[in-house]
């Protein structure tokens, strides 16, 4: 992903990031468009509710006036569920 923002960059191309994760990976990836210069307006939210994975988190990412702050906690700044995670687990024998 950096490097394809780089080579937008390098030809006046404008670097829009997609992901449509939520949890961890959405985390990974806004950090990631956080840390891109070339990453300066647009990016995709999902606002499902039931997303599964966005339910593995303690806290929601915040959305104010338009724009998705960037967690600035420990790591990813996020915080896993583990109990609702250990809830969900399958034991295979």
């Amino acid at each position: 992903a950096k490097r394809a923002a780089t080579l937008c960059r390098a030809f006046g191309i404008h670097y829009v990031p997609h992901n449509t994760t939520r949890g961890i990976g959405f985390a990974a990836a806004l950090h990631l468009a956080a840390s891109t210069p070339e990453c300066t307006s647009y990016y995709e939210y999902s606002i499902e509710k039931s997303n599964l994975r966005g339910q593995m988190l303690k806290t929601e990412f915040k959305v104010s006036e338009g724009r998705i702050h960037v967690p600035d906690g420990p790591g990813l700044g996020i915080e896993l569920d583990e109990e609702k995670m250990n809830s969900m687990l399958t034991v295979v024998k």
